[in-house]
Order: C-alpha cells, then structure tokens, then sequence
C-alpha cells in the first residue's frame, strides 16, 4: 500500500446556492486519490475523520450515480451522507 499524504488544507468555495466545491492537493499520483475516492473499502478505512466507523459505503461513479455513506458515532447513533455524480473529471 502506498501512503497518501495531504497537505491539510482544503479551498471550499459556494459555486452556486446548492453546489459546495473543495480543492485539495494530495502528494501521491491521481490514480491513487481516485482509487481512494471510489473503493468502498477504501473510503471506510479514511472517511470518518476518526468520529466513528463507516459502516455504510456506496459509490456508483458514472454521472447520474449516486454515493452514500453512514458513519457510526461511539455513543451510538449513525449519520448519513449522500449524493450525486455530477461530473467526473
């Protein structure tokens, strides 16, 4: 396995009512970051920021698919996540 390094910033931006976009750069080759992004297995094991434990995580990466991921809090409750492909870059 090949470490991914952040640098820990993110620019979020509002680039309309409902759209929020954030840019981050990653030290590792982008095959790498998509593979992240879009292996289920692989987005339990860094999605939950250490709040909890996923325990739900679909993706569907095609434009119109849609995503989805539950996190497991320690005091027991679980919140969900979800939307949409709109474009793949």
């Amino acid at each position: 396995m090949v470490a991914v390094k952040s640098s820990g910033t993110a620019v979020v931006t509002l680039p309309a009512d409902t759209q929020i976009r954030i840019v981050r750069e990653f030290n590792a080759p982008k095959h790498l970051v998509y593979k992240a992004y879009t292996t289920p297995e692989l987005i339990k094991r860094w999605w939950n920021a250490k709040r909890g434990v996923v325990t739900v995580a679909e993706v569907d990466v095609r434009v119109g698919g849609k995503w989805r991921y539950v996190v497991g809090t320690p005091d027991g409750i679980d919140v969900g996540f979800h939307g949409e492909c709109r474009e793949i870059l």
